[in-house]
């Protein structure tokens, strides 16, 4: 799940938390970019979770 807000001087904070990973940050100067950074992450995490989940049977915590 992101956050996504927009700070008082313009910029875009993006916060990316999923159950088992540790919280990832990143700062942008416009929403679209944080968005789509925060929209890729995501997917990769499920990626991988999912990909743990076939091998082994259990989801793999970074």
């Amino acid at each position: 799940m992101c956050t996504i807000r927009r700070m008082p001087s313009g910029k875009y904070p993006a916060v990316v938390r999923v159950n088992g990973y540790k919280p990832k940050y990143k700062i942008f100067a416009d929403k679209s970019s944080a968005t789509q950074w925060a929209t890729t992450l995501e997917e990769e995490i499920n990626r991988t979770t999912t990909t743990s989940l076939v091998t082994t049977g259990s989801p793999q915590k970074r």
